[in-house]
């Protein structure tokens, strides 16, 4: 099964856990624990001690990963998908870029990156 992190805004991770279900179909597995940490993040405070931990488990699960969607859409302010991202190419894999987020900057056109026009067109 490939493994693939998902990187987004918190307001996704509801969707993102339904394609995590859809898309073991087709042996890909949605390889992201913040999905399920944003219900932690949305549901109270939480401490710097907190997100020192996820940031570890979010780094953990893109090295673990076999590539990583991004997903930005035009209203998107993006802030830790991009350190995501930025891990993942730093690690050689690639990233797959979609939506139309301002945030996308010249780093779309690094050579591990590449656009798509869906999640469908991702998988």
């Amino acid at each position: 099964m490939i493994k693939v992190y998902i990187a987004g805004k918190l307001s996704y991770a509801e969707k993102f856990r339904e394609y995590r279900r859809d898309w073991k179909r087709d042996k890909i597995d949605l390889h992201a624990r913040w999905f399920d940490q944003a219900i932690i993040e949305q549901s109270g405070p939480v401490t710097p001690e907190d997100m020192h931990i996820f940031w570890l488990v979010d780094e953990e699960n893109v090295r673990q990963a076999d590539a990583l969607i991004l997903y930005g859409a035009p209203e998107d302010k993006l802030r830790g998908a991009l350190v995501e991202a930025g891990i993942a190419i730093a690690l050689g894999k690639l990233v797959i870029v979609i939506g139309d987020s301002p945030d996308y900057g010249t780093w779309q056109y690094h050579p591990m990156v590449t656009r798509a026009g869906s999640f469908e067109h991702a998988k």
